[in-house]
């Protein structure tokens, strides 16, 4: 070959070229390499994953389990119901405003932590006694019970009410 200008440029041309190639041939290998290393990985991962995927089957199959998920699906529902099952502390309240306001009551009929009732309030024999009215109690019971945070009954607005020898109404109550 000779030395001239235009050979040089042409033998620069295939060294570059060649350099080129091999890089490109090293980043090729590398990435296959690291390509075939990470596979391997993932693999190994696959494996675990659908391992922990057959025990986590076969812990659902326990029926500790099986319970176990299904209150907690429902626990909200079963908090309520709960709730709404405490009938002997309902009558228990009913009977502490029988007693503390003197109000009698009557058909009572419950569901899901609504009461509905007749009450009734008699007159006492001493009329000039303001304490005594039927009114009074009934105020009186309304007004105080409602304050009281401590009541498990929120108390609805009584709609209508008949007034004769007794003043009689009905009394809807809801759990608080």
């Amino acid at each position: 070959m000779s030395n001239t200008p235009q050979a040089n440029k042409s033998n620069k041309s295939i060294i570059v070229s060649l350099i080129i190639f091999t890089v490109v041939i090293l980043i090729t290998w590398t990435l296959a390499y690291s390509n075939s290393i990470l596979n391997a990985k993932n693999a190994k991962v696959q494996d675990k994953i659908l391992t922990i995927e057959n025990e986590i089957e076969e812990i659902k199959k326990d029926k500790m389990i099986q319970i176990y998920s299904l209150v907690e699906e429902r626990k909200e529902l079963l908090e309520l119901k709960e709730k709404y099952n405490k009938i002997p502390a309902y009558v228990k309240e009913l009977r502490s405003i029988w007693d503390d306001y003197g109000l009698s009551f009557k058909d009572f009929s419950y569901r899901e932590g609504s009461i509905t009732t007749k009450a009734t309030a008699q007159f006492w024999n001493d009329e000039s006694n303001i304490a005594g009215t039927a009114a009074w109690k009934i105020k009186t019971m309304l007004s105080e019970y409602r304050k009281n945070d401590e009541k498990i009954f929120d108390i609805e607005f009584v709609e209508s009410f008949t007034w004769n020898t007794e003043i009689k109404f009905t009394m809807n109550l809801n759990l608080k």
